[in-house]
């Protein structure tokens, strides 16, 4: 039935995009910003998140305003841990996924904390508490720059999946007019390394057209100033040399353990450890990952 049901999406999206395809390439661009509101867990996945909720009664919470150019204004939700020893060592933020939200990355609270660490998680735009409906990465990064100019400096920060593809746009600064956040450390958890790849493999999906996926692409440099070539992590990568953790499990359905391997490849200071049959969330709990993680942070 899904598959039947992407035969005629592709079918309408393929006579669109013959006709109008200006305004196919536009519609397109809006559907893929939109991400649902709750994404379907698995059992494992629903027990771990009934268990984070817990955590988050140790957190301070604020709304925290943002506006852009090209969106409207809104707010995100953040959850603040103290370090558990003084002084602190630094502050750490954690980025979720597409579909996520804060409480899925709390197992890396209690570990930090205890490093030493003070840790700030939110949820990002069209996610959990946040405002708003959408989610791209210069919507994210106004959001998380004004959390900077409230908390900064950042010591470091920890993205999983689409998190992992935002965290390097904002220490890359590659939206212009948003200067970039230096850090010390940078853990990408399941994370992309080219965005023009998730754009044209989306693009494939739905069935547009060469020139309806041009329209969709030139939404990246409406919003950021910048071309779609502009988001490859590994130039990011390259250019900042800011030593990076990757974690990736073989196994992952959704970002394929290439992209870990070509993250892997940007140099000497990004280190790659694979953690074979954890998926794509799973992975995200695991005393693996989250010991990983701690050690490469507090290094």
């Amino acid at each position: 039935m899904a598959q039947l049901g992407l035969q005629v999406i592709r079918q309408l999206v393929r006579a669109g995009s013959i006709i109008a395809p200006r305004l196919t390439g536009n519609l397109m661009f809006e559907r893929f910003c939109t991400p649902p509101r709750s994404a379907r867990l698995s059992e494992s996945e629903r027990k771990a998140t009934d268990q984070a909720r817990t955590r988050l009664q140790d957190a301070q919470t604020a709304d925290v305003a943002y506006h852009g150019r090209g969106f409207p204004a809104g707010t995100i939700r953040t959850y603040a841990f103290a370090s558990k020893h003084a002084p602190s060592r630094g502050k750490v933020v954690l980025l979720h996924g597409w579909t996520g939200r804060a409480i899925f990355m709390t197992a890396f609270v209690a570990p930090l904390t205890e490093a030493g660490f003070d840790v700030i998680a939110c949820d990002l735009p069209g996610h959990g508490e946040a405002s708003g409906k959408r989610l791209h990465i210069p919507l994210a990064i106004a959001a998380l720059q004004a959390l900077h100019a409230e908390t900064g400096p950042w010591y470091g920060i920890i993205g999983h999946s689409f998190g992992g593809a935002i965290a390097p746009a904002l220490i890359g600064g590659l939206v212009e007019g948003q200067p970039a956040i230096e850090i010390s450390r940078l853990v990408l958890i399941a994370a992309p390394h080219s965005m023009p790849r998730i754009f044209h493999g989306f693009g494939a999906a739905v069935g547009l057209t060469a020139r309806s996926q041009s329209w969709f692409d030139v939404n990246v440099k409406r919003l950021t100033g910048r071309d779609l070539a502009t988001f490859e992590t590994v130039d990011v990568l390259q250019r900042t040399q800011t030593p990076t953790l990757v974690l990736h499990a073989p196994n992952d359905k959704e970002v394929p353990f290439a992209s870990a391997e070509a993250l892997a490849a940007s140099g000497d200071h990004v280190t790659l450890k694979a953690l074979p049959g954890l998926g794509h969330r799973r992975i995200l709990y695991a005393p693996a990952a989250l010991s990983a993680s701690t050690e490469f942070i507090a290094r």
